[in-house]
């Protein structure tokens, strides 16, 4: 007896006997094979974007190189802030604390101012001059955060408390210049009280150094200007 193997596919018969069904097609073994295996599945691949999601895909990586950049450059997080804040922070108030801190710290700049003058020499015109000087240069330094927050295109924020916190710098300044160390090279002082500025823009002002060195070499110029017209009244009052 014949076997017959039947194509679930079609229900044609393979094999067997030709003559039961002369009708039907023979098909061999490898064909059967061949259709009996699963079809392949199709992968569809993903639609191709559009411009403009390949276009915002693009800004953003622009943006994220240009933020990573800027971190770079300044080293710190705060310098990367958008044109509208302030120069000093709006969070940052407590003006009154640093008038009084600024007070405590001019009368010891002038204490040691008195205490370290020469024997021939009156203790008043230092104190007068030590209490002059920081109140001018207090000034000038709010003059000099304002010019650099042109500079940076963005608004100064409270003057009130930009001068407070310069005032305390330019006191602790003041403070160190007066003192008397007894080095020989007669440098420790001026290089502590510029030092003592700097922290204090830092600290009080949350500036980056970057930006504090800016603001003092702009506050220098600044105190050039006044030094030199000084000079040049004097020479024109005197006219030597």
């Amino acid at each position: 007896m014949n076997e017959e193997l039947s194509n679930p596919a079609d229900g044609t018969k393979v094999g067997g006997d030709a003559d039961a069904n002369p009708g039907a097609p023979v098909k061999s073994d490898a064909d059967v094979a061949f259709e009996l295996e699963p079809a392949p599945e199709v992968v569809h691949s993903p639609p191709p974007k559009s411009e403009a999601v390949k276009r915002a895909i693009e800004l953003e990586r622009e943006q994220m190189t240009r933020k990573s950049s800027l971190h770079d450059d300044d080293d710190d997080e705060e310098d990367v802030q958008p044109l509208t804040e302030p120069l000093l922070r709006a969070n940052l108030q407590n003006s009154n604390f640093y008038f009084g801190l600024a007070g405590v710290l001019l009368v010891a700049a002038a204490y040691f101012g008195a205490a370290n003058t020469k024997p021939n020499q009156e203790a008043l015109p230092i104190v007068i001059s030590t209490v002059y000087n920081a109140a001018l240069h207090s000034g000038t330094g709010l003059v000099a955060a304002w010019c650099w927050s042109k500079i940076e295109a963005r608004p100064l924020g409270s003057w009130r408390d930009v001068l407070a916190r310069m005032s305390v710098g330019v006191c602790a300044a003041w403070f160190f210049f007066n003192m008397q160390l007894g080095l020989e090279l007669k440098l420790e002082e001026p290089l502590l009280g510029l030092a003592a500025y700097l922290c204090v823009l830092i600290v009080l002002m949350r500036w980056t150094p970057k930006r504090a060195f800016r603001v003092a070499c702009v506050h220098f110029a600044l105190i050039l200007v006044f030094f030199l017209a000084m000079v040049l009244h004097v020479w024109a009052s005197t006219g030597n």
